[in-house]
């Protein structure tokens, strides 16, 4: 699909209270205004021609105040008058859609006007230009705030950030924030690859205490083969955890026959391995099948800032 490139941005309420958001969206494909002047049917010929004294008049007459009928006329207009290149936005599902639509504005029985959808195959669309759902939980807020806009049609804010996101390209905030987060990750990691194998354990048995895991037993070697006997109260489950600071494939393997063999039977569910050097090569996603999750150096350092930045603190002040 080709990247966008609007003249114009504007948000369209479809309907009081979203009423015609489903038929617009999944059936007639269509941006719909209501604002009906049934009484005055020159006016519809007339804004067609660009001519609005009559219409300016009527809603004069038959708004609140003059700023409301100031704000209608302003939505008419750009309704009848903002052209083909203008992207029109609206949300529906907890997803933002998005369309381009034909210049023509056709006068419906009921008094309201549309306009068709001339993009992406004549569809609204609630994707990225390369597939990906445009979801409003990863949504700016200054985007989806124009969804308690209480008229129809409105301007959005962060033009550039909406166009972006349409077609699929990274915005800069988060492009610095990953690379941000990638290079504390990467920090973080060389520290817990120079803690000493007491503070390595430390660290492991901190972790899974920040994420929620309670301890059957105490640090250290009361079973073994085990240093950390772990229960999960919200998933119910209870595991072991074996903690290396290097380790080879012969060893893991040893391990997880242990595992397969014997402490399956002792009613553990699942085996975790940590480490932080050695098995580098190692596809660590392919062992879950088998009941096995392997927390290498990279794993552990994302666990770590995930825990919190107190836990962060602490593995500073360990290589202080």
């Amino acid at each position: 699909m080709t990247k966008i490139n609007p003249s114009n941005i504007r948000f369209i309420k479809l309907g009081s209270g979203g009423s015609w958001e489903k038929d617009c969206i999944e059936t007639s494909n269509t941006i719909r205004i209501g604002y009906e002047t049934l009484d005055e049917p020159e006016i519809h010929k007339e804004c067609l021609n660009n001519q609005w004294d009559n219409c300016i008049t009527y809603w004069n007459k038959h708004s609140a105040s003059k700023g409301a009928a100031t704000d209608r006329i302003r939505q008419i207009k750009d309704f009848y008058q903002l052209d083909e290149n203008t992207l029109w936005i609206t949300f529906w599902g907890r997803k933002l859609y998005w369309a381009f639509c034909s210049s023509n504005v056709i006068e419906e029985s009921d008094g309201s006007k549309t306009r068709k959808v001339i993009s992406n195959n004549g569809k609204w669309s609630c994707s990225d230009i390369n597939g990906k759902e445009l979801l409003v939980d990863n949504l700016d807020g200054r985007i989806t705030k124009v969804r308690r806009y209480q008229g129809t049609i409105c301007p959005v804010g962060l033009e550039d950030n909406l166009i972006r996101r349409i077609n699929g390209e990274t915005i800069l905030e988060v492009e610095e924030a990953n690379n941000a987060l990638n290079n504390l990750k990467e920090k973080v990691e060389n520290l817990i690859k120079g803690l000493s194998w007491q503070d390595f354990e430390l660290l492991t048995d901190l972790v899974f205490s920040k994420l929620g895991w309670q301890r059957y037993s105490v640090l250290g070697k009361t079973e073994k083969g085990i240093d950390l006997d772990l229960y999960s109260p919200s998933i119910q489950k209870r595991v072991f955890v074996q903690i290396k600071s290097d380790t080879s494939k012969n060893e893991l393997d040893k391990y997880i026959s242990s595992f397969t063999s014997e402490y399956k039977q002792y009613g553990y569910d699942e085996m975790y391995y940590v480490y932080h050097s050695g098995l580098e090569s190692l596809d660590i996603d392919s062992y879950k099948s088998q009941g096995v999750n392997l927390i290498n150096g990279k794993k552990m350092a994302e666990l770590v800032i995930s825990a919190g930045l107190g836990l962060v603190k602490w593995l500073i002040n360990k290589r202080s």
